[in-house]
């Protein structure tokens, strides 16, 4: 009786193994890209920014609920450390992964480009009608500010562990 039950067991053992693997490496490329910085929320963030520069809208069509909320860019500021590379912030998690975020510029109304020394983020908060929440960074600050949708930024995406 107790060789009937191993063997069982192990007949369970050899299903799960076979069940529970391919789902794990599923999960592991479905992240791909991805960083997680230890952070509270469990926040994923994207370790580069998506190429190009998006109108909110345009932004908001292609990639939804993959845009960072004001909530977790105010995490990000929060909780991660953030080193001035020259270019951008090295931003470091609680669990000492990091991205970066480089300063990028951006286009204004009239597709007339600004020098890379400062960067807005899109956020997928909007303050009202007209303005979106974005994070904002130079050489000296890192803050959150509310810019016209049409403007066009950068996009940094962000998912759930």
């Amino acid at each position: 009786m107790m060789n009937k039950s191993r063997k069982q067991v192990l007949a369970l053992l050899v299903v799960m193994l076979f069940v529970l693997l391919p789902m794990n490496g599923l999960q592991a490329q479905s992240n791909k890209g991805y960083v997680n910085l230890g952070l509270p929320s469990g926040t994923l963030w994207k370790a580069t920014n998506e190429s190009g520069y998006y109108k909110y809208e345009d932004a908001v069509e292609a990639f939804g609920k993959n845009l960072p909320s004001k909530e977790q860019f105010m995490e990000l500021k929060k909780e991660c450390r953030w080193q001035w590379t020259g270019n951008g912030y090295k931003v470091t998690g609680p669990n000492g992964k990091s991205i970066e975020l480089p300063l990028t510029g951006h286009l204004f109304i009239n597709d007339e480009v600004s020098g890379e020394t400062t960067a807005n983020y899109w956020s997928s908060t909007l303050e009202d009608d007209y303005y979106v929440w974005t994070l904002y960074i130079d050489e000296e600050e890192k803050i959150m500010e509310h810019s016209p949708q049409s403007y066009s930024f950068p996009v940094r995406l962000v998912k759930s562990k």
